[in-house]
């Protein structure tokens, strides 16, 4: 088994490996899983609402998806840990820079994050878009 995810395609090598290894024959059976649920009920709870009621990077409370920035906790006690509150928008995005750039999604995390600190583009609550993102423009 792969032990870093060095591109996009190793992050779900990982995660169908991690996920068959544990009798799950999909994601989207995990996905619909009781274990699932349990760690979407748990981020509801008051211990860790603050960490996943907005979305990390543009920092709306709409729309909001759970993303793993790495699927190396999976199935762990740990899994929390590489677990981020994103809006619709922003979780997209990050996975269009991944594969565009052929890059980890944490790595692609990390892009889009740090051009919102920089720019400001998302001020507002707005996402850019993959092209405004890799080409520098602006709404």
């Amino acid at each position: 088994m792969l032990k870093t995810e060095s591109n996009y395609n190793d992050v779900f090598l990982v995660r169908d490996t991690i996920l068959r290894v544990n009798g799950y024959s999909s994601y989207d059976e995990f996905l619909r899983s009781d274990y699932w649920k349990s760690i979407r009920l748990k981020v509801k709870q008051a211990k860790y609402r603050s960490n996943y009621d907005h979305c990390w990077i543009c920092r709306t409370e709409e729309n909001i998806e759970l993303h793993h920035e790495n699927y190396r906790y999976l199935l762990t006690k740990y899994e929390l840990r590489s677990i981020r509150s994103l809006c619709r928008n922003c979780h997209k995005l990050v996975h269009e820079v991944a594969k565009q750039k052929d890059i980890p999604l944490n790595k692609a995390y990390k892009i889009v994050s740090d051009s919102n600190r920089k720019s400001n583009v998302f001020k507002g609550f707005v996402c850019i878009t993959l092209d405004q993102l890799l080409n520098g423009t602006k709404k």
